[in-house]
């Protein structure tokens, strides 16, 4: 087994799994961690894969082995996040997002999903304010999150601000496919504030 054909193996469940086909994408994956079953970024990309097709936890030791053997890769330490978050351990994730900004202060799909397992505690804890400067900044380096614009809305409508909570609402309708509910909620949040002005 040659570098050359685990590298081929790897970037065959590359192009799978970006075509949406994790069947395909897991079997490559597999299939270079039988080649080379110490490989970090097999291991993170096989992780990821299992995350997506809804197997946290088995794709859990995958990316946690993944960031053992290379400590440094930013991309394994986010993948890993990921599988944090969704197994129900955010403050973990938060940990490990917390230290790639460290090293990449402007690694935005970092900075995003730490702003928004940090806004779920900040509802939680009814932290309005906080929400809305969390809101904002999340808004300043990823302006095309639909979650960014939703949680300055929030932030902004539950201290009474309704017409910027209407407007940065509208933005995140703009990005997202609205529901009936998003839909109603703004119509709701356009009549408060025009009962505002």
């Amino acid at each position: 087994m040659s570098r050359t054909e685990f590298i081929e193996t790897l970037e065959r469940g590359v192009t799978a799994h970006q075509a949406g086909r994790l069947d395909d994408a897991l079997q490559s994956y597999r299939a270079a961690l039988q080649m080379r079953p110490n490989d970090a970024e097999a291991s993170s990309l096989c992780g990821l894969a299992l995350l997506h097709d809804g197997k946290a936890a088995e794709a859990m030791p995958l990316l946690e082995q993944a960031v053992q053997r290379e400590p440094g890769q930013n991309a394994f330490r986010l993948n890993l996040a990921e599988g944090l978050a969704q197994t129900g351990k955010p403050d973990r994730a938060m940990v490990e997002l917390g230290l790639i900004i460290a090293t990449e202060p402007t690694n935005v799909a970092a900075l995003s999903r730490f702003y928004a397992l940090e806004s779920d505690g900040l509802i939680a804890r009814r932290d309005w304010h906080k929400l809305y400067a969390n809101g904002a900044a999340w808004t300043q380096i990823d302006p095309k999150s639909p979650g960014a614009w939703r949680m300055l809305a929030r932030g902004a409508l539950e201290q009474g601000w309704h017409v910027e909570a209407m407007n940065a609402f509208a933005r995140f309708l703009n990005l997202s496919q609205p529901t009936v509910g998003d839909l109603t909620a703004y119509a709701s949040l356009s009549l408060q504030a025009l009962a505002v002005e």
